[in-house]
């Protein structure tokens, strides 16, 4: 599995009490198809849980993950909390309940790679949401060729939550630095 080196694209996991899903994710950040990430930073956002017994664990599966520990203060603290933490070119953002399909990553870097003279600063890709397990054998997610480049505004297709939400977002951290996750929403 390649290292992403040329994007340098890290992912942030803020966790809130989501101790029956969160190996779920981290396994499906770690199992990405050809690439993976720098860093896989989990931002523990003052879990009750008893999710930090698992903290050890998650040190000796994944060798690329960082686990920083904040007071409770709300997801948006989490993720900037993360973005700070990161010194990435790109910075991806996952819930703790939430998976990535093994080809995110790769798809990812083709539309970074894509649209790199555009210079687009942030990429998504569609999602799906899936309410029980028998749907999950019944769906491939990998579909080539289905992208597009439109000059539709960001906020046309934040309104799409098929399209664009903050799980599976990736954005130049650049951007980040400048533009945070408002708190306390």
């Amino acid at each position: 599995m390649r290292q992403v080196k040329k994007f340098n694209i890290d992912l942030v996991i803020p966790l809130y009490n989501k101790k029956n899903h969160i190996l779920r994710a981290l396994l499906s950040a770690h199992n990405q198809k050809n690439y993976k990430f720098n860093k896989i930073i989990l931002v523990n956002d003052g879990s009750t849980d008893g999710v930090e017994l698992d903290f050890q664990k998650f040190e000796n599966l994944f060798n690329n993950i960082e686990i920083i520990n904040i007071e409770n203060s709300g997801v948006s603290s989490a993720r900037n909390t993360g973005i700070d933490v990161s010194d990435a070119t790109y910075v991806c953002f996952l819930d703790a309940d939430d998976e990535l399909s093994e080809f995110y990553l790769e798809e990812i870097i083709f539309l970074i790679t894509t649209y790199e003279e555009k210079k687009y600063k942030i990429f998504s890709t569609k999602h799906k949401n899936i309410f029980n397990n028998e749907d999950l054998q019944k769906i491939s997610i990998r579909k080539k060729n289905h992208y597009t480049n439109s000059n539709n505004s960001l906020f046309y297709y934040a309104l799409d939550k098929t399209i664009l939400c903050s799980s599976g977002i990736c954005i130049d951290r650049k951007i980040l630095k400048e533009y945070r996750f408002p708190k306390n929403i």
